[in-house]
């Protein structure tokens, strides 16, 4: 998506995405797994972390990719990133 119509590089946007991956995806899933036993359980551990994951990469992609001056472009990019990666892994979780 950002290399094709902004003019990032595909190599750049591709870096970008896994770095800003690698650090929330182990945070999501430590917060989840220690918040899952509350009182909403674990899909609102889920949710909530989702949307601070969103938060965080479009924050990570904004400072990584600034040059780009994309700040606004890039968080609906994290939000959809992460819809489809959530929806991927639902799909996954009904089928297996």
């Amino acid at each position: 998506m950002l290399a094709g119509r902004h003019g990032v590089r595909l190599r750049t946007a591709l870096l970008a995405a896994v770095g800003v991956n690698v650090v929330t995806h182990p945070l999501l899933w430590l917060g989840v797994s220690r918040y899952q036993h509350t009182a909403g359980g674990y899909a609102v551990a889920f949710l909530v972390g989702e949307a601070l994951v969103c938060l965080v990469e479009g924050a990570l992609l904004s400072l990584t990719l600034r040059r780009y001056r994309l700040r606004w472009v890039l968080w609906p990019v994290a939000v959809l990133a992460n819809a489809a990666s959530a929806a991927c892994g639902l799909v996954l979780a009904v089928v297996a």
